[in-house]
């Protein structure tokens, strides 16, 4: 509308204010926070490789080394079997983390947030999903399909151009 100054694109262009501004603004914002406590919980658990290099305290947020978030270590080892179920415990992590946070968006009375970082914490609602999505697909791969390719009683691997499995 004309007279408008209010536009979304005006909402999410980029930050122009100095750093501490900006570090400010995002400490203020309870999308924000919520997103970063998610965040790092989710590298504690193993499902990102690094917390987020932010400190908040009170209403304010502060840049902060990276830490390194936990390794699953999911590749590390043949035995399957363990690497399915911690790939499984993984995703339950994933939906529970992605779930609390949907939750926690959802009592955020949208005027006391900005469509920039609401939009980011929905984002990492989204990329949890997707992570759990990605460990289940794991976990079955390690039941179902890995023991029959690694299986040395099977003989040499087929070419890849041989159809290996059935279905």
């Amino acid at each position: 509308e004309e007279g408008n100054s209010w536009t979304w694109e005006g909402q999410l262009a980029p930050l122009v204010g100095s750093r501490d501004e900006c570090l400010q603004e995002m400490g203020r914002d309870p999308s924000f926070r919520a997103m970063v406590a998610t965040w790092r919980a989710a590298a504690q658990a193993g499902l990102l490789q690094s917390e987020p290099p932010l400190k908040l305290s009170g209403t304010s947020a502060t840049f902060d080394r990276a830490r390194a978030g936990r390794d699953l270590r999911l590749t590390d080892t043949a035995n399957f079997a363990r690497n399915a179920k911690n790939a499984e415990l993984a995703a339950d992590k994933a939906k529970q983390l992605g779930d609390d946070l949907a939750a926690e968006l959802a009592r955020i009375p949208p005027e006391q947030t900005t469509p920039r970082y609401a939009a980011a914490a929905q984002y990492t609602v989204v990329m949890l999903q997707l992570t759990r999505v990605n460990l289940i697909t794991f976990a079955g791969w390690c039941r179902e399909i890995a023991p029959e390719l690694f299986d040395s009683r099977t003989g040499e691997p087929l070419p890849p151009e041989v159809r290996a499995l059935d279905d």
